[in-house]
């Protein structure tokens, strides 16, 4: 599973120790725009409770020249999501970008109705499964299991949307392409005994976050970020 570290602007530069940048439009920098690894593109839902407008995300896109950019999304609503997309798809002649879609509900059984529509698409390229399934319901990775024995898992790459414990890693395999997460950011604020707590609840560190360069926390993240891309790469 490929890793895609979320982090903060004047730290964008240890988000090069991943596998590939996962870019929010809340932290982007230049950094970002010259960088040859692939690039993924959130739509910034998450962060404002709003997905970028289209003209706004393709802008964006083209800046920052990245290779994949999530479809708009509304957390927790359905039918708003399908909305959103489906007037994308129909409105925006087709890049040469990957685009990937968030199936949405208000509950476990309501997201694997939207992910069923949204595999459907033949426009759509990968399906993300966000974390509000793991910190609301602790359900993301056995509706993972219950998709593939039902015979409902789709050919498309899925990616993981968010992760709050490593040891969430440990229950995927091959199925999974990749996941995003600023967890390493966040736990080396109090050090990184905390990466396999499935009860964490810390808050992201914030995108402003810029600590001393003499701290300690610099090696605290590196040993953070060495933990994370070792289970990831050990389960496919």
């Amino acid at each position: 599973m490929k890793v895609g570290l979320i982090a903060p602007k004047a730290m964008a530069t240890y988000a090069s120790l991943g596998d590939y940048f996962f870019i929010t439009p809340s932290n982007v920098t230049e950094y970002y725009k010259d960088q040859a690894k692939f690039k993924m593109l959130d739509n910034g839902a998450y962060e404002t409770g709003n997905p970028l407008d289209t003209t706004s995300i393709l802008g964006l896109a083209d800046y920052l020249q990245v290779n994949e950019i999530v479809l708009p999304d509304v957390i927790g609503n359905y039918g708003r999501t399908v909305q959103l997309i489906e007037e994308f798809l129909l409105t925006t002649p087709k890049r040469k970008l990957k685009y990937a879609a968030v199936p949405q509900g208000s509950t476990p059984s309501e997201w694997i109705g939207c992910y069923r529509y949204l595999a459907t698409m033949k426009d759509i390229d990968v399906l993300c499964i966000p974390v509000w399934l793991q910190k609301k319901f602790q359900c993301r990775a056995a509706i993972v299991r219950y998709l593939i024995k039902r015979g409902y898992w789709s050919t498309k790459e899925h990616h993981l949307i968010g992760l709050d414990s490593v040891a969430e890693l440990l229950l995927y395999g091959e199925e999974i392409r990749s996941v995003d997460t600023s967890l390493p950011f966040t736990e080396a604020l109090r050090g990184y005994h905390e990466l396999f707590d499935p009860e964490c609840r810390l808050t992201r560190v914030s995108f402003d976050f810029a600590p001393d360069p003499l701290s300690v926390y610099y090696s605290r993240l590196k040993a953070n970020i060495h933990v994370l891309l070792e289970a990831a790469h050990s389960v496919g």
